[in-house]
């Protein structure tokens, strides 16, 4: 008999896997829309960065659960990063900024770092057991 822990198991990284995809697509059909906006949000938008890939990288922690597959989502959710940098440079009203890729990155390190001390913390735990 299967227990209800793997099975919720199962059905949260599910979850976490199309929150994720579902994230990425979102986030992409927003960076590459045409923009018009005559105001400065430079400032807002590098927090905004960090934010939105500090989450990516979170909810790929929570599909995979484990950390070296997770450092391999790291490096694809930064590559996905400079490759949307890249593209905003063809996109009216958009443009390539390097700022918001480090602010990308520096989101994602967060994460990891996160995810490092929670899983040292749950093995210390498991091993006082």
């Amino acid at each position: 008999m299967v227990s209800r822990a793997i099975i919720s198991r199962a059905i949260s990284q599910r979850l976490a896997g199309a929150l994720l995809f579902g994230s990425v697509l979102l986030m992409t059909l927003l960076a590459l829309k045409p923009m018009h906006f005559d105001g400065d949000i430079n400032h807002v938008d590098k927090i905004l960065h960090f934010i939105a890939y500090a989450e990516l990288a979170g909810l790929a922690f929570l599909l995979v659960r484990h950390f070296k597959p997770f450092l391999k989502w790291c490096i694809a959710l930064m590559i996905y990063g400079g490759i949307i940098e890249i593209l905003q440079s063809f996109m009216p009203g958009r443009y390539m900024s390097f700022a918001d890729f480090i602010a990308n990155v520096c989101g994602i390190a967060f994460t990891v770092v996160l995810v490092k001390i929670y899983l040292t913390r749950q093995a210390a735990s498991l091993a006082q057991q």
